[in-house]
């Protein structure tokens, strides 16, 4: 059976086949008995602990995603996605 993930307002995310993973949004969603899921789970865990740090965009950022983007090591900026396609400083 698959799963549907939802958003907290209840708005559909994606829907994940058995034995699949998705990448919708900037970490893999792993569908029913889906066999390299210890391994994405593992890799989910470090994104998270790094807090989408990077000089570019996420590649799936969902509304409300927080990014850090570190440029060299004295300008540090944090990214609020407040619409589907914009982000705002």
């Amino acid at each position: 059976m698959a799963y549907t993930i939802n958003r907290t307002d209840g708005t559909i995310v994606t829907t994940i086949t058995d034995g699949t993973s998705d990448n919708t949004t900037s970490l893999t969603l792993f569908g029913k008995s889906f066999s390299g899921f210890g391994e994405g789970l593992n890799e989910n865990l470090i994104k998270l602990l790094e807090n989408s740090s990077s000089t570019s965009a996420p590649s799936a950022p969902l509304k409300g995603h927080l990014q850090q983007v570190i440029f060299g090591t004295t300008r540090t900026l944090i990214n609020f996605l407040s619409t589907p396609d914009r982000h705002s400083n």
